[in-house]
């Protein structure tokens, strides 16, 4: 019984040894550091994240941060947009 408890046992760790280094890799490859040197920016309005459009109303004062930037800018206009620069082509 003893031997049986010390394999589950360390076979148990090895599976969350395993878990925890992929949830490290997944939080790695979300961090916002990554995202930046990926070409997105984050945007803040009155000093907090949002991506909420109806923050962004014409004549309003945003940061935009990029990798190693941050810019103040004001919005000019705010317009739909369909999304459609980053759809695959149908056929390849």
């Amino acid at each position: 019984m003893a031997e049986n408890l010390e394999v589950s046992s360390a076979r148990r760790l090895s599976t969350e040894r395993i878990l925890l280094k992929n949830a490290v890799a997944v939080i790695k490859v979300m961090s916002p550091e990554n995202i930046l040197k990926k070409g997105f920016a984050i945007v803040k309005k009155n000093n907090e994240i949002t991506s909420d459009p109806g923050q962004f109303v014409p004549e309003s004062e945003i940061e935009i941060i990029l990798r190693n930037k941050s810019l103040r800018a004001t919005v000019n206009t705010n317009t739909e947009y369909d999304g459609n620069d980053f759809n695959l082509p149908e056929s390849l």
